[in-house]
């Protein structure tokens, strides 16, 4: 279920002392921006079946997981999903020996959003490592934007140490460029993704299955 890891921590921590309530309702936050995203990627496949989306996959090893994977034409595009309230922005300060590029959230800097959306692609990098048949395909991090004030109409989209952040509508923008994958290619990788990287279950699920 889209969000369903990030809704499970809000059940988990909902009875808890009033810290812990306060970061179960951050968790709740956190699931309905997933579950907005999953409906924009679900939407778009179904009206133009040029995507496979995937929802809530566990990185192997790991307790974190990735919100959202597209594989799509142009690429397979790893998409974490973030509902914060607040204009979005790329800042540049001057280190000693060069500028630098960071990302910025109604005045906060937030690159640790940037590393994270990073290390999930390795994971799907890791996932399509092994032969199937077809070129490993280009994999691309999003950060996709669906709080309150993210935007205005006219605010650019940016790419921050490599990773792209986007509104809702400049994702689609981005998932319907046009590239080399067929729909043969994208199907095939869809299945082994979804194979190779599982759904993400509830942490009392983990623990019976383990």
């Amino acid at each position: 279920m889209p969000g369903g890891s990030a809704r499970s921590e809000f059940e988990r921590l909902s009875g808890q002392p009033s810290d812990s309530k306060q970061s179960g309702e951050t968790w709740e936050i956190g699931s309905e921006g997933e579950r907005d995203v999953s409906s924009i990627l679900r939407n778009e496949a179904e009206r133009t079946g040029r995507i496979v989306p995937l929802d809530d996959r566990r990185i192997p090893g790991s307790r974190a997981n990735i919100d959202h994977i597209a594989v799509a034409p142009a690429g397979v595009f790893v998409i974490d999903s973030k509902k914060w309230a607040g204009k979005v922005e790329r800042a540049h300060r001057a280190a000693t020996a060069e500028r630098t590029e960071h990302m910025v959230v109604k005045g906060r800097l937030r690159d640790k959003a940037i590393d994270g959306v990073n290390r999930q692609i390795s994971a799907v990098r890791t996932a399509l490592s092994n032969d199937f048949g077809i070129a490993i395909p280009t994999v691309v991090p999003v950060l996709c934007f669906v709080g309150e004030g993210n935007w205005s109409e006219f605010d650019p989209a940016f790419t921050v140490s490599g990773v792209h952040v986007r509104s809702r509508r400049e994702l689609l923008t981005l998932l319907r460029s046009e590239g080399a994958l067929g729909r043969s290619d994208r199907t095939t990788i869809g299945r082994l993704l979804s194979v190779r990287l599982l759904p993400k279950l509830p942490r009392s699920s983990e623990s019976n299955a383990a």
